[in-house]
């Protein structure tokens, strides 16, 4: 490993988030959560369930950039994290989903329009 890295068994990504640039992953929940979240660009190698269709949403929303893994080579990784460094409009995607995100309700906002509706329509079956 090069002196600038560190191998950790587990960092919690809203910790670690807020200091990035970018963010290179498998494109999971937690993780894909976390960084719109944090309006941090992401870089999506996604294989299984639907990690593709996240990393395809991540692309077209302009904050960040998917990839392959059967494309997946050193040049290629390479040249999508210069870009998503150098490219000022993958940032400012990143920032518009993250404000985007923020601006839907909270969960326990929306608790008493679901109480309302189960006292209304819970009943009929």
């Amino acid at each position: 490993m090069p002196a600038n890295a560190r191998i950790v068994d587990f960092v919690p990504m809203d910790v670690l988030l807020p200091s990035c640039a970018a963010v290179i992953h498998h494109g999971g929940a937690g993780t894909w959560g976390a960084a719109v979240l944090h309006g941090v660009p992401q870089i999506i190698i996604g294989a299984l369930w639907d990690a593709p269709l996240k990393g395809q949403q991540i692309d077209r929303l302009g904050a960040g950039i998917s990839l392959r893994p059967e494309d997946l080579d050193a040049a290629t990784l390479r040249e999508a994290v210069v870009r998503v460094l150098e490219d000022p409009s993958i940032a400012e995607g990143a920032r518009k989903l993250r404000a985007e995100m923020r601006s839907d309700p909270a969960p326990a906002d929306i608790v008493p329009t679901l109480e309302r509706l189960t006292a209304r329509y819970g009943h009929t079956r």
